[in-house]
């Protein structure tokens, strides 16, 4: 350290505060880049799909409305065509829900496949009622309704509920896991701030230190020499940094004082 020159060690120590400063930025990317990373995940997957099967049960729910009002037509052709066009439409808005449910789930994806099966399997039977509704064949439709609609759209029910229910339970996980990270870079990021600043404190110290101890010394050795005590030592000739310098033009002084 004495044979380094003064800019040299304000020099290092400022490298080792700006490393310290860097160590941290470093640290505090790394962690927004894990959070961003969940976030996204739980964006991308557990909340679109759970959104998806919402939507697609509140379509399936005005489907099931739709489909009691054209039992209830006696000979209203129009609303049967219009109530028809609107189950047809529901269904399509269902089956596009069902794409970004099948896509995005992270679970076991043959509850999605039983859902959407179940929902296929409920067409014909729909079609086949709103065909005896126009045909004025009413009991018919109901009696088809009771024995194959029904237990369709029970089992469509329940592998909703469940799939909804699951993608829930992967939304919590997600937000605790990410809350958990978050905590835990804060507590990282401080560490690491307050580590950075002990460093860099014992940097500034250290380079002080390394000056001033010389130049005290030195500064006692001259005021020797100064009362006349030739006998005195001078400290740091050997030092090739500035201080050393001084304290061999001092040790000039002090061997012209010895021989004059």
């Amino acid at each position: 350290m004495q044979n380094l020159r003064v800019g040299g060690r304000i020099a290092a120590g400022f490298f080792i505060v700006l490393l310290a400063l860097f160590a941290v930025g470093g640290l505090a990317f790394w962690s927004s880049q894990q959070l961003f990373g969940m976030t996204e995940k739980l964006h991308r997957n557990s909340l679109a799909v759970t959104n998806a099967a919402l939507a697609a049960n509140g379509h399936i729910l005005d489907m099931r409305r739709n489909m009691s009002a054209i039992l209830e037509i006696r000979r209203d052709a129009d609303r049967l065509a219009a109530l028809s066009e609107e189950v047809s439409a529901r269904a399509a808005d269902v089956e596009a829900a069902f794409a970004i449910v099948e896509e995005r789930f992270l679970g076991d994806k043959t509850l999605v496949e039983a859902a959407r099966s179940a929902f296929a399997a409920w067409g014909p039977v729909r079609d086949e009622v709103i065909a005896l509704v126009g045909q004025k064949k009413r009991l018919a439709a109901d009696a088809l309704t009771k024995e194959k609609g029904l237990p369709l759209i029970q089992e469509i029910d329940d592998d909703m509920h469940q799939l909804i229910r699951i993608t829930n339970e992967q939304a919590d996980a997600y937000i605790a896991n990410a809350t958990t990270v978050f905590n835990n870079v804060i507590i990282w990021i401080g560490a690491a701030t307050g580590g950075a600043f002990l460093l860099s404190l014992i940097a500034a110290a250290l380079a002080m230190r390394s000056v001033t101890r010389p130049l005290l010394s030195l500064t006692e050795a001259m005021r020797g020499l100064a009362d006349g005590d030739n006998d005195v030592e001078i400290p740091g000739t050997g030092a090739g940094d500035e201080i050393g310098e001084m304290a061999r033009t001092v040790e000039v002084f002090k061997t012209n004082a010895i021989e004059n």
